[in-house]
């Protein structure tokens, strides 16, 4: 499966904690996205030790990856991240774009059902996954640990921290599915 973080198996056998305590960079300032127990929870910042604690959830990783980015797109609109584009050609380059202004310049792009390929740029690695929500795409870093992390416990057991948000996750998708705000439209 394409995922949405850096993956990292805790192999089987050992103990599977309820919360997690994960470091974050000092110069990460927020907000961040965390599993909470049942769903998912936006936090400013770190604690006074430099941590983001994280609660180990059950949930299928393919629907956890979705509703994460669904989650992400709707903060984007209303923190103007300038990282949710309007379905086009125009929006998937300016999703590119968005990375490239942080240095991210080996983008990877999964999309959902229906997204029309014809938008994606020649030479852009891109591929179709599950977890994309239909007629989307997001252009992420090809190094997810940018993006964020996610411990996977197995057995649909797992703990997200999602530290780079507004800037390692660019989003293209119809504009009908998200009547809040307007979208970015791209020249």
């Amino acid at each position: 499966m394409s995922e949405l973080t850096q993956m990292i198996l805790i192999p089987e056998g050992d103990r599977q904690p309820l919360l997690m305590e994960v470091p974050v960079a000092e110069d990460l300032d927020g907000p961040f996205l965390i599993t909470s127990s049942k769903s998912f929870l936006w936090i400013r910042r770190r604690s006074a030790l430099g941590t983001v604690r994280i609660a180990v959830r059950r949930g299928p990783l393919a629907f956890l990856f979705r509703d994460a980015l669904k989650l992400i797109a709707e903060r984007a609109l209303e923190e103007d991240w300038g990282s949710l584009h309007v379905s086009s050609k125009q929006g998937v380059v300016a999703a590119i774009a968005h990375l490239a202004e942080y240095d991210m310049t080996k983008p990877v792009i999964f999309y959902g059902a229906g997204f029309k390929k014809s938008f994606i740029p020649k030479g852009v690695p891109a591929h179709s996954s599950m977890w994309v929500p239909a007629r989307w795409a997001v252009v992420l870093p090809s190094d997810r640990s940018f993006v964020g992390t996610t411990f996977d416990f197995e057995d649909d057991r797992v703990a997200m921290l999602i530290h780079n948000a507004s800037r390692g996750v660019g989003i293209v998708a119809p504009e009908s599915e998200f009547p809040v705000k307007e979208v970015v439209h791209s020249e």
